[in-house]
């Protein structure tokens, strides 16, 4: 099992950990799945009007949002203890003494560039389905 995914936001690569302490909030990011899988199999998307797909988009980001910022919190944090050293590229997103940084839902939102969105929600889908044990995560409603 892959314990560390990687993301770039903003030109700089964050650490993904799904760990206990995400687990813990599973609460959390299962609501905030709820829009990002809604956006993702809309399948009548084009037929909506503006207004609709911003908000089904908006929807979406916050989602995003909120399981980057606890899977970045939990990979900065597991990194610090047990990876500090490593770094997977020259722009790592670590401040001046060596330690990864986290970023808020906020953050990730302002400094996310369009053309990183897509590989990012990759990363964070993967982190989350890298987890063994009895929770899981699932991208389809299995009542469909």
């Amino acid at each position: 099992m892959k314990k560390v995914f990687y993301a770039q936001v903003g030109g700089l690569y964050y650490p993904l950990v799904f760990s206990l302490g995400a687990k813990r909030r599973m609460v959390e990011i299962n609501k905030a799945l709820k829009p990002i899988q809604k956006a993702i199999g809309n399948k009548n998307i084009k037929t909506l009007s503006d207004d609709e797909k911003l908000e089904v988009f908006g929807e979406a980001m916050d989602g995003v949002g909120l399981i980057g910022e606890i899977l970045i919190q939990q990979g900065a944090a597991y990194n610090n203890c047990f990876a500090s050293n490593e770094r997977i590229r020259s722009n790592s997103a670590v401040d001046e003494n060596g330690k990864w940084r986290g970023l808020s839902s906020e953050e990730i939102l302002n400094l996310l560039n369009d053309d990183e969105i897509e590989k990012f929600v990759s990363a964070m889908m993967n982190c989350l389905s890298s987890a063994n044990g009895d929770i899981k995560t699932k991208l389809k409603n299995p009542k469909k």
